[in-house]
């Protein structure tokens, strides 16, 4: 099967077509080849920008992909226009947000009721900028837009995304982590703070949805 031609006004989502089997398919499976990179250096010097954005998502599985397809399109003297620029850094706000998350887990005490607490430290306030999560999100979202030249995106959308994602997986953890010690625990006073620890988190998210509605 031929390779799938993208002109300048597609606006479909790309899709590599090359490879053996169902046609179409996401290539969820595959690494990046120069094939791939050759496709999407063309897709940016045809300016099919939202056919480049879709490709770039699918191929950019991993930070390491995604740093080779920029790397790519900078040595093409491809200049992405600000509304993609934003799509591939919410894309990177994925990725990073996920990696961290991975991090931690590995870096948090043993001990369920000690990661619990060290993971509610994490988790509060992560919309301020001195706190654990909005520190590491500026960083990381600073640091890319920097290293890529990327400076026409929405500095401070990026950075609230992935600091969303940051809480969201943290909170998620943080309530496995109590029907655990609810379930296990023979403590009726710790079985109180954990419930305590729920409602204050409720009443915060629902907090949270408010502000992001009304924003």
């Amino acid at each position: 099967m031929g390779d799938k031609q993208v002109n300048s006004t597609d606006p479909k989502p790309y899709l590599d077509k090359t490879t053996k089997g169902t046609p179409g398919q996401t290539l969820v499976n595959r690494q990046i080849t120069s094939h791939s990179l050759n496709m999407m250096v063309r897709l940016g010097q045809e300016q099919s920008w939202e056919a480049l954005s879709s490709a770039i998502h699918i191929h950019g599985k991993t930070l390491n992909d995604l740093t080779h397809i920029l790397d790519s399109l900078q040595q093409h003297n491809i200049h992405i226009p600000a509304d993609i620029q934003n799509q591939v850094c919410l894309h990177f706000s994925e990725l990073a947000a996920l990696i961290k998350a991975v991090i931690l887990k590995s870096e948090l005490p043993a001990s369920p009721i000690e990661e619990h607490g060290v993971l509610a430290i994490i988790a509060d306030h992560p919309e301020r900028h001195d706190s654990p999560i909005g520190i590491i999100s500026r960083k990381e979202v600073d640091d890319f837009i920097k290293t890529h030249n990327l400076s026409s995106a929405n500095r401070e959308h990026i950075v609230q995304d992935m600091s969303e994602r940051m809480y969201l997986m943290t909170t998620e953890r943080m309530r496995a982590i109590e029907e655990e010690i609810l379930i296990d625990t023979p403590d009726s006073t710790l079985k109180k703070q954990i419930q305590n620890s729920q409602n204050e988190r409720r009443i915060e998210e629902n907090y949270r949805k408010e502000i992001s509605i009304k924003s």
